[in-house]
C-alpha cells in the first residue's frame, strides 16, 4: 500500500488565555468554527487531540496548517453552558508528531485519563494493564528420598 495518500499529520499546541476555565468541547466547536468560517473545508477540520486548561494540541492536515495558524489568534470567544466567554489563543508550536511537541513543551505529555506516560507503556500490548498479584509465597524445598 502506498503512503503517498495517507495524511500528513501536524500538530498545534497553544494556551487559552479566558476568564474561567472552558471545557474540551467549547474549545473544540470554536476551533472548528473558526476553520469553518476560515475556508477550512469540513473534512479537513482541526481536531482537538489533547486539552487540560488552559494548553491543548490540535491535529490538521499538513495542506492546513498555515490556515490553522493564522485563524487561531482569531479566536476570541467560545460558549460554556449557554454562555459567551471571552478567551485569547497564543499558538506555542508545531511538529509532526505529539512527542516531539510535548517533550519541547513540556506540557500535555499524559492522554487524558491515562494513568502512564505512554513512554512507561513502550512494548506492553494495548488494553487494560495486567492486574498485579501479591507477592507470591515462598516455594518449598523438594525433599530428597
Amino acid at each position: 500500500m502506498s503512503k503517498a495518500h495517507d495524511p500528513h499529520w501536524r500538530y498545534v499546541a497553544f494556551r487559552l488565555h479566558g476568564t474561567r476555565a472552558l471545557s474540551r468541547r467549547a474549545v473544540q466547536n470554536a476551533v472548528k468554527g473558526r476553520a469553518r468560517k476560515d475556508g477550512v473545508p469540513d473534512d479537513f477540520a482541526p481536531q482537538l487531540t489533547r486539552y487540560e486548561w488552559p494548553h491543548a494540541i490540535v491535529r490538521v492536515d499538513h495542506r492546513h496548517l498555515a490556515d490553522l495558524r493564522a485563524s487561531l489568534p482569531r479566536i476570541t470567544w467560545a460558549v460554556e453552558d449557554t454562555m459567551r466567554v471571552d478567551v485569547r489563543v497564543e499558538t506555542l508550536s508545531s511538529s509532526g508528531t505529539i512527542r516531539a511537541l510535548t517533550d519541547r513543551l513540556g506540557v500535555l505529555r499524559q492522554r487524558a485519563g491515562d494513568g502512564a506516560a505512554r513512554s512507561d507503556r513502550a512494548g506492553r500490548p494495548r488494553g487494560p494493564a495486567p492486574a498485579t498479584d501479591p507477592v507470591p509465597p515462598p516455594r518449598k524445598a523438594a525433599r530428597k528420598p
